[in-house]
């Protein structure tokens, strides 16, 4: 995920697993990183992030809201693209995503996106 590029949703807010262009947002960053970190398997990210093993923080990058993943105690995000100990943002309540909100925009991401 070297090569992602960043491209803004749009008027829907919606998360994809990246499979082809690594083209997207921070949340498609996020949710693509998850996807890869459990072997590009859906059933062990869902495992993972319903068990909060993988964790999408809210925070703000003093210009924009932003997510990142925390995992395993490290953080990473479409800007960095760095693991790192801390994220060194500004969180933003609720801290997290929880995960049904997850499957519902990537549901709505398959709908209205071809995701």
């Amino acid at each position: 995920m070297d090569n992602f590029a960043y491209k803004a949703d749009g008027p829907l807010n919606t998360w994809r697993i990246i499979a082809k262009e690594p083209l997207g947002d921070c949340n498609d960053f996020a949710i693509t990183a998850a996807y890869i970190l459990s072997g590009e398997s859906l059933v062990r990210m869902w495992l993972n992030i319903f068990l909060f093993r993988m964790v999408f923080l809210r925070v703000h990058t003093g210009t924009e809201p932003h997510a990142v993943l925390r995992y395993k105690g490290q953080y990473i995000d479409n800007i960095t693209k760095e693991w790192s100990d801390s994220h060194g943002y500004r969180g933003i309540f609720p801290w997290v995503f929880i995960p049904p909100l997850i499957a519902f925009k990537m549901l709505i991401g398959k709908i209205f996106n071809n995701g």
